[in-house]
């Protein structure tokens, strides 16, 4: 695992041990899964982009989507 330090505002900081002690987690364990979550949407974001963009990719609409998942 790797060390990172950072600053924030005090405003967030006061954020972060409010929810470490509603959690039961210390600060950094809290500000780790707050990174680990917006990486991943972000993450996500650029692949479902890079998808967009695919010239050779193939869509349906959502309708016949929703049909092919059983939705409908």
């Amino acid at each position: 695992m790797t060390t990172i330090s950072l600053r924030i505002d005090d405003e967030l900081s006061k954020k972060l041990e409010k929810i470490g002690r509603f959690m039961e987690r210390s600060k950094s364990f809290i500000a780790r899964k707050a990174i680990e979550s917006y990486i991943e949407e972000i993450a996500f974001l650029a692949e479902a982009k890079e998808r967009y963009e695919d010239k050779k990719a193939k869509y349906i609409d959502y309708e016949k989507f929703k049909k092919q998942i059983g939705l409908d």
